[in-house]
């Protein structure tokens, strides 16, 4: 069982290396996941009305971003073309699920895990979307539900690439995030959990636990940083 003390300190080291990331000017930092995270218009219309968007703005920014995350998806506007069709084909679930947490995430309601299958499904069958690449497109999509994840993180958990194993993967993350929420809020009584690690971060945009649910597996499985780090005097 995750401790929250463990979990901060991942969260730390999360800053510390995507910090140093921005200041060399490296592609893939945590201020690449800001921009676009910011784009409010933008995703607004990526999640509500994606027929309104240009094919262009979708392949500069969301698979651009996806690509600066090693992603390693086809740049070209047929791509992006494809992606924009598979959001119009599932605003109902998107617009069914964009309420919903990884708090809320609810492995037994068959409705629930329908839609987010569906919607994986479709993203799947895009050209050149893996599995790392599908997870994080729907968390751009829905940022406090789905949970990023690559190839070290799903095959720590044993999970499979495809929509099921996604479902069985959220489903450990929720189990997670609520035994940190018991273990928070033994210490903590006034803040949540995201705001609590927003404030001492001095965060410039209001991170949803998903995120930091993925830094924390990225800092321990896919870079194996230990935490807290070895070198910390107990």
């Amino acid at each position: 069982m995750t401790n929250f003390n463990e979990f901060q300190w991942a969260i730390f080291l999360y800053w510390a290396v995507s910090y140093k990331d921005d200041l060399k000017g490296n592609k893939g930092s945590d201020l690449d996941y800001i921009n676009l995270m910011s784009e409010a218009e933008f995703l607004r219309d990526l999640r509500s009305q994606p027929n309104q968007l240009k094919v262009e703005d979708i392949q500069n920014k969301v698979i651009g971003f996806l690509n600066l995350w090693k992603c390693r998806i086809k740049g070209d506007d047929q791509i992006a073309l494809k992606l924009r069709e598979v959001l119009v084909q599932s605003q109902q679930s998107l617009n069914d699920l964009k309420s919903l947490s990884i708090f809320d995430f609810n492995n037994s309601s068959a409705t629930q895990n329908d839609e987010i299958q569906d919607i994986y499904s479709r993203i799947d069958k895009i050209p050149h979307f893996g599995p790392t690449a599908i997870a994080k497109t729907l968390h751009i999509l829905q940022p406090s539900l789905f949970v990023m994840w690559d190839n070290p993180i799903l095959s720590h958990y044993h999970v499979d690439a495809k929509a099921k194993g996604y479902i069985v993967f959220l489903s450990k993350m929720n189990k997670m995030v609520q035994e940190l929420m018991v273990d928070f809020k033994s210490k903590h009584s006034t803040d949540t959990l995201e705001a609590f690690l927003c404030q001492k971060l001095d965060c410039t945009l209001r991170k949803t636990m998903a995120k930091f649910l993925d830094e924390y597996n990225w800092i321990t499985i896919t870079k194996g940083l230990s935490v807290p780090p070895k070198w910390w005097p107990s």
